[in-house]
């Protein structure tokens, strides 16, 4: 009988001290391989160095890489004629990401897919994308495990005899535990087995990072919700931009977030209790 152990990791985000955290605890695991999930670069602005750490790791095991959506705006960002991000918009984090890679970070993103599919000898195959919404799910689709990210979630759950498996994310966990979010997959009893594993980490480090970044302009201050995220492990990115849609349908403007005015960003922080 074969023993497989992987590890799957996802929504990275840019925060090198957690990803180190969880490679401590993988590389003490006896780990046959390495599931990475997309969402990699932006937000703790060391995206760059993330990416590096990931090519060093995946010349010491095998690995199954996807892109997630950080990923596709920085390429379509960068293949793109119009180049119109500025650091004062909520586009910051991905720009300062974007501006710290030079043509060989570009391809390697380049080089990523948006599917991957792993086939162990004697196991059953898993399939491996980004987000929930992309997994081709229809009478032809011919998986029973599959592994996604992006929700910030660590997830277990069945349907139509299909399981799915989230790793919650490993930079930016939004599930209520401070720290670092990773899975860890085994092959036993004729099946993939989920470990869901919670770590703790310096948190202070990616914090202080962030405060001596430019993402945290006067206008959105993006940073001031990344860290409030890292301290409380809850979704304040996500509540903030919820707020400000909301805020910007009341006044009947537009929602898209890069024509809501800096007033309504002010307001919503004042209503979300950090203004």
């Amino acid at each position: 009988m074969i023993c497989v152990r992987l590890a799957v990791l996802s929504d990275i985000h840019g925060n090198l001290e957690a990803l180190k955290r969880c490679f401590e605890y993988i590389d003490n695991s006896n780990i046959d391989g390495i599931v990475f999930c997309g969402d990699y670069i932006s937000d703790v602005p060391q995206s760059k160095e993330v990416l590096n750490y990931i090519r060093y790791k995946s010349e010491q095991y095998r690995t199954w890489i996807v892109w997630g959506n950080r990923e596709e705006y920085v390429l379509d960002y960068h293949d793109s004629p119009v180049k119109n991000w500025t650091l004062e918009s909520n586009n910051a984090a991905v720009l300062v990401a974007y501006n710290s890679f030079n043509e060989e970070d570009i391809n390697y993103l380049r080089s990523l897919k948006k599917y991957e599919i792993i086939d162990i000898p004697g196991a059953p195959k898993i399939f491996v994308t980004h987000k929930f919404r992309d997994i081709p799910y229809n009478d032809n689709f011919n998986f029973k495990y599959v592994l996604f990210g992006h929700e910030h979630h660590q997830l277990f759950f069945a349907k139509k005899g299909i399981r799915f498996f989230n790793p919650g994310s490993a930079g930016l966990p939004a599930d209520g535990f401070p720290g670092a979010s990773l899975l860890i997959i085994e092959f036993k009893n004729n099946g993939w087995e989920p470990t869901f594993i919670h770590l703790e980490y310096d948190i202070s480090i990616p914090i202080n990072i962030i405060r001596n970044s430019q993402i945290n302009s006067k206008t959105i201050r993006w940073g001031d919700m990344l860290i409030k995220t890292l301290e409380t492990g809850d979704d304040w990115t996500g509540k903030y931009i919820r707020e400000v849609k909301r805020l910007a349908a009341k006044r009947n403007i537009s929602t898209v977030l890069e024509n809501i005015p800096y007033d309504i960003w002010k307001l919503a922080r004042k209503n979300i209790g950090l203004e």
